[in-house]
């Protein structure tokens, strides 16, 4: 029973000693590399040599951020705002001169009327100097309101 004991405890040990080389072998040797704190450290040490920001740094670069897009969003509100009441300044233009057009519009179509009238009845009076006469062909006009 103890020659038993004494072959597993030797095995053990040698499992120990093959796995403790085999961490050795492949971390090349290098025990410093198994120090996890030592480790981290070095880690942080490079990530301020590199620049990595910190997580107040973080969140200092979110609060400007915040900052800046909210100046965006007023500048574009300010924009938006501009732009619409050009639009409107427009949209006022345009409805007056299409005022001043319906009014010029009305005086032509009651010209012609007029004018239609005189030729209907001279024509009338006249039948021998017209050479055609279509009621089809007169023109009507009709605008959108």
């Amino acid at each position: 029973m103890g020659q038993k004991i004494a072959v597993i405890l030797m095995l053990v040990i040698t499992v120990v000693l093959i796995v403790y080389l085999l961490v050795l072998v492949l971390t090349g040797g290098n025990k410093e590399k198994l120090n996890f704190k030592h480790k981290r450290e070095q880690k942080r040490q490079q990530e301020i040599e590199r620049g990595i920001v910190t997580r107040e740094d973080k969140v200092k670069e979110k609060e400007e951020l915040k900052k800046a897009l909210a100046e965006k969003k007023a500048e574009q509100k300010a924009a938006d705002a501009e732009y619409d009441n050009a639009v409107k300044a427009n949209i006022q233009k345009f409805k007056e001169e299409k005022k001043a057009i319906k009014e010029k519009y009305l005086a032509v179509k009651k010209e012609y009327e007029q004018a239609y009238a005189e030729y209907k009845k001279w024509a009338e009076e006249n039948p021998d100097k017209v050479v055609v006469e279509d009621d089809d062909d007169a023109y009507e006009f009709k605008m959108e309101e």
